[in-house]
């Protein structure tokens, strides 16, 4: 049977695996954890549409947002 610890985790994975810029790790897998389902559903979605912005603008890496940084601006629209 799968927890919701479970399910929290893997939408973790997919949200850090979609995001472009790999930086602390941790740091946004606990961010991710608190927020409500509906808000790590939001996030990943949120993720792909900035990876689309991204290359639409050419983005370089170094610009692009660290991870807790997206999900405190989906907290904030929330």
């Amino acid at each position: 049977k799968e927890t919701v610890q479970d399910k929290s985790l893997e939408l973790f994975i997919e949200f850090y695996e979609l995001y472009k810029r790999k930086q602390d790790k941790k740091r946004a897998e606990r961010a991710f954890k608190n927020l409500s389902r509906p808000n790590q559903l939001l996030c990943i979605e949120g993720v792909k549409t900035y990876n689309k912005w991204i290359e639409l603008n050419s983005i370089e890496r170094n610009m692009i947002k660290l991870p807790i940084t997206l999900m405190e601006n989906i907290g904030k629209i929330n």
